[in-house]
Parts: structure tokens; C-alpha cells; sequence
């Protein structure tokens, strides 16, 4: 008896101790459904400044380096706001934020990519929602009001300059396929690119390269013939160019080529003097967004002139790197344009012709490739 006496008082005295800590606890916002990180995303935790009392959870498909002066402005503008963001592959966000839209489950506040096209995908299939109009927004930066444009993505080549000298280094595309073929020795092993199966940036790029120019199927069995290394992401690309694994990686994004050549001037960058692959970096709000204010405030900053500066900032060359060649701007604003034209990037019967074409050529004289 005095056992049982014992085991109730004690029960009695942990759910007192629950219901204080319970007490202590802000309650969540009505209608606010609980969300759990992805266990695929690598989390960044940006502390509020003067004390969380918002919080703003993003869900993205861009290196948190690139990321992160804009958080840190915005957090300046907003100090009581807390910024957890989420990075993982481009392809492994959509089908996730897919799969939320469905069962209106686990929705961050935003999503934002590289890969525009799945934004806009995501909100053709009704998964998005307006931020409403956004102060001096070129037309060609934004749809229907719900993906937003901030950044633009040029492709370039980087290259190992203690491997590869700067006179040695392409300069075109065309000039590319001349430097695989006279020197197959030095490339063997030692190309990099994208893995348009894993990669939505890379799988853009790999499609406006092959729409842009008649010599793209050369040059993709030149990548082969080279026995061409292939990467998730451009940052993974850099650091092989860096480390020496590599000679030579193609179809980069300038913004992560610039950061590495600002750390290390032993890497080089050719921005390829026939054409420049372009895509812009988006922002959109999921519906069913927790903070839908907080949401818009940021879509709203990442709009502004200070948020404009910090892109230019991330696309502009190193003082040390020399004289860069650009196609006009307003030929690659023509190429970037958010619209629903980006929805043919979606389309899945020619995403796997495009793709099994695309590892045929790569495995060009090896056992024919299956389209996964």
C-alpha cells in the first residue's frame, strides 16, 4: 500500500512538472501546424539579434554562403527575427515541397532556388501564394506575383591556373572541345560538371547550352570521351578545382567562381566569350506558410536597392582576376526571364529524352546508359 502511495505521489509530482513547463512555453500562433526539418538539409541557425520573438524558416536549394549577407541585412532591418534555413539538392526540394502541398503538412515560409523553373511549377500547380505587388519589380522578375526573381546565375568555366595556364585556358565553348581533343592526356578524369539527374541548375543550364548552340552534342561527347567527373552542386565543382582532382570545371555559377577566386587566386574563371548559360535565383511562399507577414516582408526586402547591391556585390570580379567578357545585360535579362515559359523545364516526357540523350552522349563508347 505504501508502495502505491509512493508511485502515485511521484506521478503526480511529473505531471506538475509538465504542466509548468508547458506554462512556460509560447504557445503556437491558431491553425499553425507543427514543422519538422528536413533530415536531408544541412540547418543554418541565424540567432535573432536583440532576441527572437518571429521566426523564419526557409527552405532552399542555394549554399547558405550565398545566402547569407542577405539574412544578415534583413536580420539588421528585423533584429527580433530568428532565420533557420535549409539547404539541400534543388530536385530533393521540389518533390518535397510537392509532397507538402498535398497533405498541406510540414510548409516552411518560403522556398527558394537556383532552379526557378520548380518555383514556378510549384505555383502553376497551386502550391504558392501571392506576396502581392512589389515596388519597381521589373516585369521580367516576377509571375502572377508569387515567384520573384533577385539574382541572376551566369555559367562560367573554373580552372586549376597552377594546372592550366590563363593563355592555355578556353575561352569559348567551341574553344573547349579544341582543348579535350589536342590534349586528351591532361583531361582524362579531370573535367567536372553537373549531374543534370541530381541537380535542377545544372539540368537548366545543360538544356538553354543545347537550345543556344549548334555544337552542344559535341561538346557533351567530347565531355565524355574525357571520362567528365560529375557533381551535385557548383561549390562541390570549386573545391575539386582548388584541391586539384579536377583541371577544369564546367557550367559553374559565377556567384560561388567569384567566392572561391576571392579566397584563392589560384583559381581561374573564363566567362565564355560565344555565349553565357543564364538562370536567375527565385524566391516564392508556400501556401499554407506559418508567417505569412514575415514571408512577404523578406520577398519584399529581397526586392529592394540594398538587396540588389549585395548581388551585384556576389557578381562582381575580384580586383586580381582581369578583365571578364559579358554578353549585354539585356540579353541575358531576355534569357532569364520568370514567366510560364519555364514550365517546358517541367515537362517529365522531355526531361527523360533530354536526359537519356544526354548520358549516351556522356557514356559515348561505353555500355549504353539507362535513364534512371
Amino acid at each position: 500500500m505504501l508502495r502505491r502511495s509512493v508511485l502515485l505521489a511521484l506521478a503526480a509530482i511529473a505531471v506538475l512538472l509538465l504542466i509548468l513547463v508547458l506554462w512556460g512555453q509560447p504557445a503556437p500562433p491558431s491553425g499553425e501546424r507543427p514543422y519538422a526539418v528536413p533530415s536531408s538539409a544541412l540547418v543554418t541557425r541565424f540567432p535573432a539579434p536583440l532576441g527572437e520573438r518571429r521566426r523564419l524558416v526557409i527552405e532552399a536549394a542555394t549554399d547558405v554562403t550565398f545566402m547569407r549577407p542577405f539574412i544578415v541585412r534583413y536580420q539588421q532591418l528585423n533584429p527580433d527575427v530568428a532565420v533557420v534555413y535549409e539547404d539541400s539538392l534543388s530536385t530533393d526540394l521540389l518533390a518535397r515541397a510537392l509532397a507538402a502541398c498535398r497533405s498541406r503538412s510540414n510548409i516552411p515560409d518560403l522556398y527558394l532556388s537556383v532552379a526557378t523553373d520548380h518555383l514556378v511549377r510549384l505555383a502553376n500547380d497551386g502550391c504558392g501564394q501571392t506576396a502581392g505587388p512589389q515596388s519597381g519589380v521589373s516585369p521580367w522578375r516576377e509571375w502572377r506575383h508569387e515567384v520573384f526573381a533577385f539574382a541572376l546565375e551566369p555559367a562560367v568555366f573554373v580552372y586549376n591556373r597552377a594546372l592550366l595556364s590563363d593563355a592555355d585556358a578556353p575561352a569559348s565553348h567551341l574553344a573547349l572541345i579544341d582543348a579535350l581533343r589536342s590534349r586528351p592526356t591532361l583531361w582524362n578524369a579531370r573535367i567536372g560538371t553537373y549531374d543534370i539527374r541530381k541537380s535542377g541548375i545544372g539540368f537548366n543550364y545543360a538544356e538553354f547550352d543545347s537550345r543556344e548552340s549548334s555544337i552542344y552534342g559535341r561538346l557533351i561527347e567530347s565531355l565524355g570521351r574525357s571520362d567528365v567527373q560529375l557533381y551535385c552542386c557548383s561549390n562541390d565543382m570549386v573545391r575539386a578545382v582548388e584541391a586539384g582532382r579536377i583541371v577544369l570545371a564546367y557550367n559553374v555559377q559565377l556567384s560561388y567562381a567569384y567566392a572561391a577566386q576571392r579566397a584563392d587566386p589560384n583559381v581561374g574563371i573564363v566567362i565564355p566569350a560565344d555565349f553565357q548559360a543564364v538562370q536567375t535565383r527565385s524566391v516564392m511562399i508556400p501556401i499554407g506558410a506559418a508567417h505569412l507577414e514575415l514571408a512577404k516582408s523578406f520577398v519584399s526586402f529581397l526586392q529592394s536597392p540594398g538587396a540588389t547591391a549585395i548581388s551585384s556585390a556576389l557578381l562582381t570580379s575580384p580586383p586580381r582576376s582581369g578583365s571578364v567578357r559579358f554578353v549585354p545585360s539585356d540579353r541575358l535579362l531576355n534569357q532569364a526571364n520568370v514567366s510560364s515559359a519555364l514550365l517546358r523545364l517541367q515537362d517529365p516526357a522531355r526531361r527523360a529524352a533530354f536526359t537519356h540523350e544526354w548520358l549516351q552522349a556522356i557514356h559515348a563508347g561505353g555500355p549504353p546508359a539507362q535513364t534512371p
